[in-house]
Order: structure tokens, then sequence, then C-alpha cells
């Protein structure tokens, strides 16, 4: 019978646009959502783990210090959103940010000998006028290492070129940047001018540089060769690298996120006063290095890194209510079992609600109900004791 309610809750939707899209067509969307993540998400954990410990291995060695890892998993609405103008190459990503150039190049000269040079979908140096200074680049991780990555670094290292947006370009009103050939809007640069600047000065690259990345190598490499499903589940990924100030600047200065976005922060102040953002479908997943591991961000991290106007309303609802938002993360957990350590580790600090059906099929569709109609309420089900039984 309750199958049957919500059956016809969702039928009524059918004329209905969510998001701009008819009902039925983000239906669709959402579904083609949830299969690529079930399929992914293995891979994208596993590979986060990985090079989380890759990177402690590099600071041990004294090669980089602090440096700070994030990885993202990107929600259905921003992902639904994109899906008109691109492939869903970016709904997984990381990104690493390091005290200063020479460290972000270390770390992108480790992913591009690890990726697959036919795999790669996009590789671009970001120099806007808006401050934003970073090296973006989307690839997959390769199938088999050769043990040889690292024979002509130097050379590589003297010849690697990038794509960067020509500087005439970044003052011009919109309306002239799109008169601009895209033939003619990127210039050749140096992808690792500092450590090219380094072979030049001392004739070769650092011994204990090029031996520690030597050592990273081998052990992605006897690691996926260990765990063969694994490595062939690891799905395309988005990595960003840039410098502590650069990704200041991306939080709080010209740069952030709710600029670039051109998100309305009245709308999203409602949204939360309201308790209708839910992580997984409003705003990301995000997972942070603390102590050499990975764990997942708080709610409050994550948004006020996403939206800084958020601050003081989080500050002033934290002082009237318990919780800051009702945490649907356990019901993610259920369709996304990969989560689930995370979110477990998490509500020591941040309480979730709790989840009483482990049918997938069933949460999908009160997750999607919940988006569609965000005054539908998810029955919240809690463990109370009656005459030493659980009902």
């Amino acid at each position: 019978m309750a199958g049957e309610k919500l059956k016809h809750r969702l039928q009524i939707q059918d004329d209905r646009l969510v998001f701009g899209l008819p009902y039925k067509q983000f239906d669709v969307e959402m579904d083609a959502y949830r299969h690529y993540i079930s399929e992914n998400l293995p891979g994208f954990i596993n590979f986060m783990e990985v090079l989380n410990f890759v990177i402690s291995k590099l600071e041990d060695n004294l090669i980089m210090s602090n440096v700070h890892f994030t990885a993202r998993l990107k929600d259905a609405i921003s992902s639904i959103k994109n899906s008109s103008k691109k492939t869903l190459d970016d709904v997984f990503g990381f990104e690493l940010i390091t005290p200063n150039e020479t460290d972000k190049e270390v770390l992108m000269l480790l992913i591009h000998k690890i990726f697959d040079d036919n795999i790669c979908f996009r590789n671009k140096k970001h120099d806007k006028s808006n401050g934003y200074r970073a090296y973006h680049c989307v690839g997959v991780v390769k199938q088999c290492f050769t043990g040889n990555e690292f024979d002509t670094i130097e050379e590589y290292i003297l010849t690697a070129k990038t794509k960067r947006i020509k500087e005439f370009y970044k003052d011009l009103p919109k309306d002239e940047q799109k008169k601009i050939p895209s033939e003619e809007l990127f210039e050749q640069v140096d992808m690792y001018p500092r450590l090219k600047q380094q072979i030049i000065d001392n004739g070769t690259l650092y011994e204990d540089t090029i031996n520690a990345l030597k050592d990273a190598i081998y052990y992605i490499s006897q690691y996926y060769e260990e765990n063969d499903e694994i490595r062939r589940s690891i799905p395309p990924i988005e990595i960003q690298f840039k410098t502590a100030a650069v990704a200041e600047e991306a939080i709080y200065g010209k740069a952030r996120h709710a600029l670039y976005k051109e998100e309305d922060a009245q709308i999203i102040i409602n949204k939360y006063n309201t308790r209708k953002l839910m992580r997984g479908m409003d705003f990301p997943f995000k997972f942070q290095r603390e102590n050499g591991r990975m764990k997942l961000q708080t709610t409050t991290t994550t948004l006020i890194e996403m939206w800084p106007f958020l601050k003081e309303t989080i500050r002033k609802f934290k002082k009237q209510h318990p919780f800051t938002l009702a945490s649907y993360d356990m019901h993610l957990a259920t369709v996304f079992p990969e989560l689930k350590p995370y979110i477990k580790e998490l509500s020591k600090k941040e309480p979730c609600l709790t989840v009483r059906n482990q049918d997938k099929d069933a949460i999908w569709r009160l997750l999607k109900l919940k988006i569609i109609n965000p005054d539908f309420t998810i029955p919240i089900y809690k463990e109370r004791k009656s005459r030493g039984e659980k009902v």
C-alpha cells in the first residue's frame, strides 16, 4: 500500500519541470547518475586512499610538506544541470593544494605519469583576471606501469607544454569574448616552468625527488596488481592543482564559487534555514585529508567553502537549533554503500536520520521525491524500547 501511494505521488509530477527539465527526463537523468556512481564509486574511493598514502610518503621523505588533499563526489543536481553541456567526466574530483608552485609541479608530474596518455580529456592551465591560477586535468589511471616512467623525465619536463588562455582575452567584455575564434584563444606555455628552470640551473633534477616519485609509481603499480578489479573500475577523475594562496582566493576572493556560479545568495540561505539542503543532492560529498587520513567533511565546512555568505546564517541557526541540517547521509549510504564507513565516522559529530527500509530502490525513490518536492518529509524512524522490544 505504501509503495502504491509513493508511485502515485511520483506519477503526478509527470507534467512538472524539475530544474528546467520535464519530470520524465529528470527521472531518467537521476537514474543515470545513480548508475554511474554505483559503478565507479568503489574505484574512486580506492584511488583516493592510494593517492593519500603516496602523498604521505612524499611528505615523510621531505619531498614536500603540508599538502591539503580533498576529494569530491559531485552532487546529483549539479551533475544533471551540466549533463546537457558535457559528459559526466567531472563527477569525481580531487583538489591538491600545496604551499608553493614547485611542490605543485611535482604532484602534477606524478599524476601525468600515472594517467593514460591516450585517455586525457582536458589539460588546461587557468590564469584568470580574477586571481584564479591553477592547473586542471581530467584523466584515467593507466592499466599497467612499465617501471620506466621516469627514465626520460628531464627531457619530458623540458618539452612538456600546456594550453593557457591569452592575456588579452581575460578583460574583454563577454560579448567580445564570444567573437574570438577558439583557435586564436589559447597559447602554448611550459607545463613545469620551475622544474624546467631547476634542470637548466643545475643540469638535472634533484635525485631525491626522482627517487621518491619512482617509489610512488612502484607502490601504485603493486597495489593495482594485487587489486585488478579495483584498477579496472577507476573512473575519469578531474584533478585541480593549486597553491594555498590561490585556494584561499577561490573560497573568499574574487574567484569564489558563489560568484563563479552566479548563485542567488538569498535562495541558498532560505533553503538552509528551512533544512532543505541535502548532501549528495544539493551539495557534494567532500573528503579532506586530516592527520594523514581521508575523512568526510562536516556539512558546515563544505557549505561554507561553497557559499561563504552562509557563515553568519549557520552561526545564528546553531544557537537556536541542536542540529544544523536534517542529514540524509545514511539514506545515501544505503544507496551507495562505499560511503558508509566515512558517514558512520562523521555521525559521531553530526547525527544522521536513521534508515529503517534497507531497500536501495525504495530509498532512491524517496530521495528523488525529496528533490522534486522539497516540502516532502522523508519518514524519520527512531529506535525506541517498549517492553524490552524494538518497535
